[in-house]
């Protein structure tokens, strides 16, 4: 059994039984390169903040022990203006605090997040600082402040590291939050010392829960109620409330929209639904149609010249081109030189292959219209081609929403949920890059110079072929889609 730490009091707020097994057990959820990527773009933004406290000591042990003892000796050494990891136990709980600050009356707790600044500090921003500061005066330190450092918007590449954040007090909602966190600290570490799980309730963070399916209510359940698309969290409640946890006992009087009752119905009578949409909308497309997919690189401390923190910089396109549904007469696509900024190249080669007409058929059109609004914004001249690109856009996504559901969608339409459950000889299983978050990490590692020269090829192959079956999906899709609407009465 590990410690009581930060992830444990935070998850077992929500739910005590998720606090139990994370306190009892181990994460069965593996670390992929995107996870890795985003923590080692925390720890670049913990680097960068340090900068801004000369002469502060960084406690770098990893046992919890070893690192309380030596947190307690530059505590205790007036010398030292700050303290990097320090690490605070009382009360059977365990914290690190980014960066501590001495100061004539007392400390301030610092916690760095690579997060952009909002008008208002996220909840879970404040809780996790609370956390910290409660444990550490538990440890016997005298906290006088806390605040976050939180990046600023309007930082950009070859600023100097102070431009990089923006440091808001937040000891005043910290102040408010303790005595909750007291209170709540003895219940959950009471419940959790316990030999077995507490008792499972339904929430809305059971969708996101790596325990739901296998040791909570989902475990044995074919389609939970957690499936049902978009279902808000007070009729999630009221289900549970009637012990209604799987999809085929939810009653034919619950209210629901039309969207959900669809899935609902779908899953109970095991049929696809088929809605009177479907073949208006699929064949409200005008050929030859383009299918488009975009691909993005964002980062906290952005790789090229003029891009703000997290600013989705279009890489890379694929575009299948048919001249009637399923028959597929070009494809094209474009990858950019990681070492640079290619979005005004990347704009001028799709501007030249989608022509002038046509439909550009594209899956959650939101994304794709972003991408090709932000070109317009930052290539004026550009724009009007670009924004007669937006007026011919069809999203898949919305056609399938309006007259399309499977049991196997699961309440999701995600295009690989989708693409599986009706095109069975297209899969992004055991592709080297088969998600978003995948691409984004291997195209940032590329271009700040992680791989070597054959590695960065064998990248570039794999991110090729990632973005050509999202488009080459979408035509087998439509085509498919069709055969169902034609098979109809």
């Amino acid at each position: 059994m590990h410690g009581f730490t930060k992830q444990i009091f935070l998850a077992s707020r929500d739910c005590l039984r998720q606090g139990w097994y994370l306190q009892h057990g181990e994460s069965t959820e593996p670390t992929s390169d995107a996870d890795e990527f985003r923590m080692e773009q925390g720890q670049l933004i913990g680097e960068q903040a340090r900068l801004l406290c000369p002469g502060g000591v960084l406690v770098d042990q990893r046992r919890p022990s070893d690192a309380a003892r030596l947190t307690a000796r530059l505590l205790a050494d007036p010398e030292v203006p700050a303290i990097f990891e320090a690490a605070f136990q009382g009360d059977g709980c365990t914290t690190r605090a980014d960066m501590l600050v001495r100061g004539n009356g007392g400390w301030t707790v610092k916690e760095v997040k690579s997060a952009l600044v909002t008008s208002e500090p996220p909840v879970e921003l404040v809780d996790d600082v609370s956390y910290t500061v409660m444990v550490a005066r538990k440890a016997g330190l005298p906290v006088a402040r806390s605040s976050l450092f939180l990046i600023s918007r309007d930082y950009r590449l070859g600023m100097p590291p102070q431009n990089l954040f923006v440091e808001i007090d937040v000891t005043e909602a910290v102040e408010a939050r303790l005595p909750e966190f007291a209170a709540k600290l003895e219940q959950i570490q009471a419940i959790l010392s316990q030999p077995e799980p507490p008792p499972a309730s339904l929430i809305p963070a059971c969708r996101s829960c790596e325990f739901f399916a296998t040791e909570c209510l989902g475990h044995n359940l074919e389609h939970p109620i957690t499936e049902i698309p978009r279902l808000h969290r007070n009729r999630l409640a009221a289900l549970a409330e009637q012990g209604i946890f799987e999809i085929l006992s939810v009653p034919d009087a619950f209210p629901l929209s039309d969207a959900q009752r669809i899935a609902v119905a779908s899953i109970q009578t095991g049929r696809e639904y088929v809605g009177p949409s479907l073949s208006g909308d699929l064949t409200n497309v005008d050929f030859p149609a383009a299918y488009l997919d975009f691909e993005t690189v964002a980062t906290a401390i952005p790789l090229y010249p003029g891009v703000a923190p997290y600013e989705q910089v279009t890489t890379q396109f694929s575009v299948h081109i048919c001249d009637q549904p399923g028959h597929v007469v070009a494809h094209h696509e474009f990858l950019a030189d990681p070492s640079r900024d290619c979005r005004r190249e990347l704009a001028e080669n799709l501007l030249a292959i989608l022509g002038n007409h046509g439909s550009v058929i594209v899956y959650h059109a939101a994304f794709e219209r972003g991408q090709l609004a932000r070109l317009a914004e930052l290539f004026p001249d550009l724009a009007p081609g670009l924004n007669v690109v937006i007026a011919r856009l069809v999203d898949l996504e919305v056609v399938i929403r309006r007259g399309y559901y499977a049991p196997a969608f699961r309440g999701s339409f995600s295009i690989k949920r989708v693409l599986p459950v009706l095109v069975q000889n297209l899969s992004y299983k055991g592709l080297p890059i088969g998600d978003g978050d995948t691409a984004v990490a291997k195209f940032a590692r590329m271009s700040l110079g992680q791989y070597d020269s054959d590695q960065a090829a064998e990248i570039r192959s794999q991110l090729l072929r990632y973005c050509r079956l999202d488009t080459l999906a979408m035509v087998e899709l439509h085509g498919k889609l069709l055969e169902i609407a034609a098979a109809q009465p």
